[in-house]
């Protein structure tokens, strides 16, 4: 008897690697019985983020949330939404509608949070600097370090940005043909006026800001409408100028504040709508001073990357032809950009040429594998002890085998065992999608 089990499992290691694992199926076991095989990898969706990061939330677990950069990943579980939030240096900065918190994010995961301050219907939130500012229907609202809620803006507005370095803020102001106005926080001063182009015409303008620049552009519109504003030297370009290699519009009419006017927009002129079809993404700012202009034509299948220089100047970012052209979410910080995809991350560093690389399964995950494989070694070697009389055709054991785990600890350790040899017989384990 004990012969014959020896060369029966001699003969299963041939076959084992004569078929290359290609003999039988597997099921895949997770302490409660055999479940579906599933092919679709983990994904994520964007929830929020910044120049720290973004923040992505799981596409299989509810609560299980990511904090992506260019440099590292910090995973956290947390059962509150986040939409809106932001990513900080230490954690990230969330608001509910009616208060905001800070969240610090560490190895042991993320803290209950601190109230920063309460409003009413809170719409978008802008942090830098310890300054928090507060977008509502009633104004904007500034908080600095140590200080009270300032209603420092009265009425509605679309879309705003702190500008600390200059002490400054942008904000598009909602009125008929939306303008970008540009405020003094010290002395409560406006400083400079510039009124959005019709190919700007929209509720999801999105304001990005860099060292020294920044950037409004809106999700729903072409990015060849974007505007590239310097506010210290009275600066304004759209982004199909820029790549047109024109020069940015430096005339200013005599007012007071200063009214800055697109070249393409004096005498009543617009625009025009580009002759190919109109590209759509994001823009994304660097501390260097660059931007980051991600568009796409999603019918031509077609992604390109641009990067605008402080002077204006643009230069096309090559992309591997391998790369995919549709991602779950982007990240960035000084170091570069990473674009999230599933377990996979493609960087494009700010000095370098542009990689990828799979990311490897958290110490959640891996231990959350472990048990399955496991399992599965427990259910093999259980199966194993009646392999005669449980051979069914095409090589599958009995669910009622599976579920028979009730076996002695020598069985456990005659699983660690007999399953490299077992489990090519009765599974595929090569194909396994753990």
């Amino acid at each position: 008897m004990e012969f014959t089990k020896k060369a029966l499992m001699l003969l299963l290691l041939l076959i084992f690697l004569s078929t290359g694992c290609q003999v039988g199926d597997i099921a895949k076991f997770d302490g409660t019985g055999p479940i579906a095989v599933e092919s679709r990898p983990v994904g994520w969706k964007a929830y929020g983020g910044g120049e720290h990061g973004a923040l992505v939330k799981s596409s299989s677990e509810t609560d299980r949330y990511a904090q992506v950069s260019f440099s590292k990943q910090r995973n956290f579980k947390f059962d509150k939404p986040l939409g809106g939030a932001l990513s900080t240096s230490d954690g990230l900065i969330r608001h509910d509608g009616a208060a905001v918190y800070h969240h610090k994010i560490n190895r042991l995961g993320i803290s209950e949070g601190r109230l920063l301050t309460k409003s009413k219907n809170i719409q978008e939130i802008d942090y830098q600097e310890s300054t928090l500012a507060l977008r509502t229907p009633k104004g904007v609202f500034i908080k600095k370090p140590k200080g009270k809620l300032d209603h420092f803006y009265k009425g509605p507005s679309l879309a705003l940005s702190l500008d600390m370095p200059r002490n400054a803020l942008w904000i598009i102001k909602k009125v008929p043909g939306a303008v970008l106005e540009y405020w003094d926080l010290e002395k409560r001063e406006l400083k400079l006026r510039i009124p959005l182009p019709a190919g700007l015409k929209s509720s999801r303008l999105k304001i990005a800001r860099s060292k020294s620049l920044i950037a409004v552009y809106a999700h729903d519109r072409p990015l060849s409408n974007a505007l590239f504003i310097n506010g210290t030297k009275h600066e304004v370009i759209s982004f199909s100028d820029i790549t047109d290699g024109k020069a940015p519009t430096r005339s200013i009419t005599r007012k007071d504040p200063p009214f800055l006017i697109l070249n393409s927009q004096k005498g009543g002129k617009r625009i025009r709508s580009p002759k190919k079809t109109p590209s759509f993404g994001r823009i994304i700012g660097f501390n260097s001073g660059e931007f980051a202009v991600l568009h796409s034509r999603p019918r031509q299948q077609e992604f390109k990357v641009t990067i605008v220089d402080r002077q204006f100047k643009a230069r096309v970012q090559q992309i591997p032809q391998s790369w995919p052209r549709h991602f779950d979410a982007i990240a960035w910080d000084d170091n570069g950009i990473v674009f999230i995809d599933n377990q996979t991350r493609y960087y494009i560093p700010a000095t370098g040429k542009p990689y990828s690389k799979e990311i490897k399964a958290s110490g959640e995950e891996a231990k959350r594998n472990t048990n399955r494989l496991f399992n599965v070694a427990i259910a093999s070697a259980e199966a194993a002890l009646y392999l005669p009389g449980n051979l069914a055709i095409g090589g599958y054991v009995t669910a009622f085998d599976l579920l028979n785990i009730g076996a002695p600890d020598n069985q456990g350790f005659l699983a660690l065992t007999i399953v490299p040899l077992v489990i090519p017989y009765t599974f595929r384990l090569c194909e396994s999608p753990f």
